[in-house]
């Protein structure tokens, strides 16, 4: 057997990579537009397509704890100490009978504490003022001034004066405690105290006579007393000119005798009352509607003729203060004798003879 020869043949073959595309698909739809606005807090949502959506704020969480506080900062400097004000000073004296006062009285002088030595020197006067004491009747009771320091506290917050008056009634020269009628405080402030007479001039005036109801109506004021008669010449004071700020430490009522009418009948002693009926006049007033009030002079007996007669008056202090306020005093001019006399005063008409009140002031300007 003849054998077989096999033959291998390799032969070549070429591999293709083949690429498959498929066909476009179909357009996606148009996306939708849409617009944001915002309201109290909220957001609104409106589409194109017209839903609308709103999306609102979430509820606020609780409040978070407070953080620590800082440090305190350092202190500034302490400011340089101010210097001290001059503390006002009020001396009083005797003044013996003579040019300044006839029959004597009190010598006031005041002014500031230059050299703070606690004194009122001489050289440190700047006002001076004389309180003179009326000529005294039978029962006449002399009228007393205290002054002493007022330390800070609820009358006067940084410290000042206190002025007191009242009658001498158990006549020992002392003004005692339960003597004492009124009571004013003199604040130190930063300010220069002045001390003045106030002259105030009467503006209206009558004559009432409370047993015959009479009315008097001329330029006098008639002062009567017997068995039919009980006269009161009334007077009635403007008291704008006061200053505001004024404190009044004594007041002097001038009368002019007038002797025309009549010289004085009897043995007269004249006395000043007060009255609460202000802003009267001469035409509507009468006993009825005038009520008298109290004794606010002492008695005088002694009454110069065709003459000003001065007479001091002790105003009662809430009384007084209702007068500032309304702007008006009233006071009555009556006979204190027990037996039949009258006198009669210049009323209000003539500015050259008419009544007038000098007040004692005291301001802190």
């Amino acid at each position: 057997m003849r054998p077989f020869t096999y033959v291998l043949a390799i032969v070549p073959v070429a591999v293709a990579a083949i690429s498959c595309t498929g066909g476009r698909g179909a357009d996606g739809n148009d996306g939708t537009n849409c617009t944001v606005a915002q309201s109290d807090g909220s957001a609104i949502i409106t589409c194109s397509d017209g839903t609308t959506a709103t999306v609102a704020d979430g509820a606020v969480g609780p409040a978070g704890t407070n953080g620590k506080n800082g440090a305190n900062g350092v202190d500034g400097e302490t400011g340089a100490t101010g210097t001290d004000g001059l503390t006002s000073l009020i001396k009083l004296s005797d003044e013996p009978a003579g040019t300044n006062c006839s029959t004597g009285g009190t010598k006031v002088q005041s002014g500031q504490d230059i050299n703070n030595n606690g004194i009122l020197d001489a050289s440190e006067v700047v006002a001076t003022k004389y309180i003179c004491t009326g000529i005294k009747g039978a029962t006449a009771i002399p009228s007393l001034i205290l002054t002493g320091k007022e330390p800070a506290g609820v009358n006067c917050l940084d410290g000042g004066v206190i002025i007191q008056t009242g009658p001498d009634s158990n006549g020992n020269g002392v003004l005692d405690p339960l003597e004492i009628a009124q009571t004013q405080y003199l604040c130190k402030t930063a300010c220069t105290v002045n001390r003045r007479t106030v002259a105030v001039p009467s503006v209206d005036h009558a004559s009432l006579d409370y047993v015959s109801s009479l009315t008097f109506d001329d330029n006098a004021l008639h002062v009567q007393t017997d068995a039919t008669h009980d006269t009161v010449g009334w007077v009635g004071f403007d008291l704008s000119a006061l200053p505001s700020n004024g404190v009044v430490l004594a007041a002097t009522l001038s009368l002019r005798h007038d002797p025309t009418l009549s010289t004085n009948s009897g043995n007269p002693i004249i006395q000043v009352i007060g009255g609460t009926a202000n802003h009267f006049t001469r035409t509507s007033v009468t006993p009825t509607n005038m009520p008298q009030g109290p004794d606010v002079s002492a008695p005088i007996s002694a009454i110069s003729v065709d003459a000003w007669n001065a007479v001091p008056i002790t105003l009662a202090p809430s009384q007084f203060a209702t007068d500032r306020s309304d702007g008006y005093l009233t006071l009555g001019i009556v006979d204190a004798s027990t037996g039949d006399s009258s006198v009669s005063f210049y009323g209000s008409t003539d500015a050259s003879t008419r009544p007038y009140v000098e007040f004692d002031v005291v301001t802190c300007d």
